[in-house]
């Protein structure tokens, strides 16, 4: 057994945490902004874009028998698919640098005023090279370990902030609020679409990942966006929501565990920092493979260290000013990221059809 091809569940697990790292950095904030009080029913509208996205990726990958790289081979041909892994390569490495950027930007905001990002970006990059230049089933590993107790983070949050909700913030509904609630609904599905970046990741050829799965935990994402925007809402209000840039965490932080003295704000930080370390790890393990192909099987330490190097470095020069970090993040990102991850792979398929339908 190759110590570099992930069982599917582990497969699965990175994904699902690779996809909370997503949501908790864009989300509720950007639903709330899109579509105020009306912003729970995204989750709504996201589920079936998201849905057929995933048949549209679920069909390239059997094209290929394999993940993401070797259906675009299949479909597109060995020259031009081998053009998009290296472009791929290119998108994880800087992926990479945005998220450890990001990650210290959140730490920053929310727990330490008076820090340099620089300092989170560089300690989070040197904590996640052993992974990027180990054995990849060893992140798997880790990653399903971690996914239910984050997962169960979440959950005991929202449940002890229910006790201060107020189902009234969230009505009343107006028809006219839906076009936003829709609008904010593709955006969420755009969001959760990155994972199909973890489609170009090995898994065991005889146990391929099945789409039930990927299905069920799309939908339980989606809606658990849904729910955390919902109880959001229902505790802050829509007005003062569009105002909070973490949401969920300012939420952990008025609500006790064990007692008056027991905060729930250092899990929330704990689940920040490990969705960040799985989904930096993954791309940076990534993304040499990627981009160098077979010349990177013989000794791909060096490279994934300089990829390491380099996606810190891009972390450190992006722009401290934050209306162009509000850019970056929330727009040039998701629409690259949408056009990688959706819009590739779906015209692929399409090409794919063409081509078999013409012999």
């Amino acid at each position: 057994m190759r110590e570099d091809a992930l069982k599917p569940r582990q497969l699965l697990a990175l994904s699902v945490l690779g996809l909370l790292s997503a949501l908790v950095r864009r989300y509720p904030l950007g639903l709330v902004r899109m579509a105020g009080r009306s912003a729970w029913l995204a989750a709504l509208f996201a589920l079936p874009p998201l849905c057929l996205w995933l048949l549209a990726l679920a069909s390239l990958l059997r094209r290929g028998g394999g993940g993401l790289g070797e259906g675009l081979d299949a479909a597109l041909g060995p020259r031009l698919g081998s053009w998009l892994r290296r472009l791929y390569g290119l998108w994880a490495l800087a992926y990479a640098g945005f998220t450890l950027r990001a990650g210290a930007l959140r730490l920053v905001a929310a727990l330490y005023p008076a820090a340099s990002p620089a300092l989170f970006a560089l300690t989070m990059a040197v904590l996640c090279a052993p992974a990027a230049l180990g054995p990849l089933r060893a992140l798997g590993r880790c990653a399903l370990a971690l996914r239910s107790a984050i997962l169960g983070v979440i959950a005991l949050v929202l449940l002890l902030a229910l006790r201060d909700a107020d189902p009234g913030l969230l009505l009343p509904l107006r028809r006219e609020t839906l076009p936003s609630a829709a609008e904010a609904g593709l955006a969420l599905a755009g969001t959760l679409s990155s994972a199909g970046l973890f489609a170009l990741l090995p898994w065991e050829k005889e146990h391929r990942p099945r789409l039930s799965a990927a299905l069920g935990w799309g939908c339980l994402l989606t809606l658990l966006t849904g729910l955390v925007t919902a109880v959001c809402l229902s505790v802050f209000g829509s007005g003062l929501g569009r105002e909070m840039r973490y949401p969920f965490f300012l939420l952990a932080r008025d609500v006790s565990v064990l007692g008056a003295l027991e905060r729930a704000e250092p899990l929330v930080a704990a689940m920040w920092l490990f969705t960040d370390y799985c989904l930096v790890s993954a791309l940076l393990w990534m993304a040499p493979r990627l981009l160098l192909g077979p010349a990177a099987s013989g000794s791909p330490r060096l490279p994934a260290l300089a990829v390491t190097v380099a996606a810190a470095a891009l972390a450190l020069l992006l722009p401290a000013d934050q209306t162009r970090w509000d850019w970056i993040s929330e727009a040039l990102v998701p629409r690259l990221s949408a056009g990688m991850t959706v819009a590739i792979p779906v015209l692929a398929e399409c090409v794919g059809r063409l081509r078999r339908g013409k012999r």
